[in-house]
């Protein structure tokens, strides 16, 4: 199913997902979260410390990804 980006707060570093099927809504929290976009049914979130984490957010595993851009 599809997770959709309702909002990003990095002053509570989570991002909020929906998904419109069945309006669950989830927030994903990582250290220092400033942006994220979904790509490949993965949420990838951009941290301050110049990292991205891949989460999935069906099961809300993550890990990091290391280095300063994922690969788009």
């Amino acid at each position: 199913m599809e997770w959709k980006i309702q909002k990003i707060c990095p002053r509570e570093e989570s991002v909020f997902l929906l998904k419109p099927t069945c309006g669950t809504v989830r927030q994903i929290s990582v250290p220092g979260a400033v942006d994220a976009f979904i790509k490949n049914g993965k949420l990838i979130i951009r941290a301050a410390s110049g990292y991205f984490w891949e989460v999935d957010p069906d099961n809300g595993s993550r890990r990091r990804i290391f280095g300063q851009q994922p690969l788009l």
